[in-house]
């Protein structure tokens, strides 16, 4: 069958067995939605996906798993609190920002 175009959003889902979301070819895109307490929160397969403002928390594995996966947009997305991590091959940027204007952290730099 041909890849498929794929929009989820708000999209909830606890407690899964295994993966979340489980996106496999075509295009994909995941806004506000989550996928909690189960094994991973969403795990993408050759998919050329856009991943934005999405909590993946709580699961066994990660929050996040990418496969020959082009990330077009991935950001402002909670990837905390996973047992094996926020995210295994995707971006550093897909999770949540930790520096900023908007934080107490100093900013050391010019």
């Amino acid at each position: 069958s041909m890849p498929s175009d794929v929009t989820l959003t708000d999209v909830r889902v606890v407690g899964a067995d295994g993966d979340g979301f489980y996106l496999s070819g075509g295009t994909a895109t995941v806004t506000g939605s989550s996928a909690t307490t189960g094994g991973s929160g969403l795990s993408l397969y050759d998919t050329d996906a856009v991943v934005t403002g999405n909590t993946f928390t709580g699961n066994t594995s990660y929050g996040m798993k990418c496969s020959s996966t082009t990330l077009t947009s991935c950001g402002d997305n909670d990837l905390s609190g996973n047992g094996s991590g926020e995210h295994s091959g995707c971006d550093d940027a897909c999770g949540m920002p930790t520096d900023g204007d908007t934080d107490t952290d100093v900013d050391t730099g010019p």
